[in-house]
């Protein structure tokens, strides 16, 4: 033979040689993993969107049920807007679209959670302070649960 391996190595269309490290697909996966025939390091690109997600909700989290909802129509008018071709052109514009549409997706997911939690007659019964006498019947033995917490204390578990 003439002193070549069974596998040739082709230049790429750049003049580079392509990854031993059998990445393919993404090209330059060596920058990211420091070296070759390491793992690629961990990927931060959602870490952005999902924090000011996050954030967003727990500003608004006390906020009522409507007010969340078109925040997070806003959120969302935003980001549909940046996703405009005009827009686009710029590198930064996408990513900023992609963080404005996750943040309104937390606030509707907040949204529903705080509407779930307002439904029925407690939270306006709970905002006049009222109070109630409820008559019932037992119709079985109590059982004693034991709870853990800061403060143990003893439920006596009945079925009316």
């Amino acid at each position: 033979m003439t002193g070549l391996s069974s596998q040739s190595v082709v230049p790429d269309a750049g003049g580079q040689q392509p990854d031993e490290g059998g990445g393919g697909g993404g090209g330059g996966g060596d920058r990211r993993s420091g070296g070759r025939g390491q793992r690629p390091g961990m990927d931060v690109r959602l870490l952005v969107p999902a924090l000011l997600g996050w954030i967003a909700v727990a500003a608004m989290l006390s906020l009522r049920p409507v007010v969340l909802a078109v925040a997070a129509a806003g959120f969302a008018v935003l980001g549909v807007v940046f996703m405009h071709r005009r827009w686009r052109r710029r590198s930064w514009v996408t990513g900023v679209a992609f963080a404005l549409l996750g943040t309104a997706m937390c606030l509707v997911a907040a949204a529903a959670g705080s509407s779930v939690r307002e439904a029925g007659l407690v939270p306006s019964l709970a905002a006049q302070r009222a109070t109630a006498t409820v008559e019932a019947v037992v119709v079985s033995d109590p059982k004693i649960v034991q709870t853990k917490g800061v403060r143990p204390m003893e439920l006596v578990m009945i079925q009316v």
